[in-house]
């Protein structure tokens, strides 16, 4: 079973019934009979299929307010055609359950159900009980951030740049960034981290 969009309406004929324009699994508008859509209830597996087609942009991303719409708009006929499905199938259900000596917990869960169903204050209820719709909550997309554009907002060493704007040979400016660490011998006592410096600085 395909979920289509459909599009358009269109007259058809006293066998096929009525025609609906639908797209989605094909590549063009196509008319499709009425007595060849399905009133199967959707599986998992075909509603992640439809969630992935909407990703993909195979399918239109509705808004929570044209969800609500259309679901105002169907909910009655989904509805009414549901119950009377039920009061079909329920009557099958109950001479199956007698038939093959089920529990007696099943026979008279049928009962109740087709007596429930068949009243039309439950009826009413059930019309009036409209799905609500759930917005989903979307990730926000993740920015990879270069970590190099931080050296871009780092003040220049002064004695480097000098330096180099003198002479544009690379070994001048390791030559001079070797007097940095000269300056901490004449202390008494030295951080740990300023002989690790002068040391990636002289390696």
């Amino acid at each position: 079973m395909y979920g289509v969009c459909y599009l358009g309406v269109k007259e058809g004929n006293s066998i096929d019934g009525y025609f609906l324009q639908v797209t989605n699994y094909c590549y063009y508008l196509k008319d499709v009979a009425s007595s060849a859509l399905s009133d199967d209830d959707f599986t998992q597996e075909e509603c992640e299929e439809l969630q992935q087609r909407i990703k993909n942009g195979y399918v239109k991303r509705l808004t929570v307010v044209e969800m609500e719409d259309k679901v105002r708009s169907l909910h009655e006929d989904v509805t009414k055609h549901w119950i009377a499905r039920e009061l079909v199938s329920l009557p099958r259900k109950i001479n199956q359950a007698s038939e093959k000596g089920w529990k007696r917990e099943y026979h008279f869960s049928y009962l109740d159900r087709r007596e429930l169903l068949s009243n039309p204050e439950e009826q009413a209820r059930l019309l009036l009980e409209v799905p609500e719709v759930i917005a989903e909550e979307l990730e926000p997309e993740r920015v990879d951030v270069d970590v190099n554009t931080e050296d871009e907002f780092m003040e220049p060493n002064p004695e480097v740049s000098i330096e180099t704007h003198h002479n544009d040979s690379p070994v001048a400016g390791l030559v001079k960034s070797q007097e940095i660490p000269q300056l901490c011998d004449e202390e008494e006592e030295q951080p740990p981290w300023a002989v690790s410096v002068g040391a990636s600085h002289v390696l």
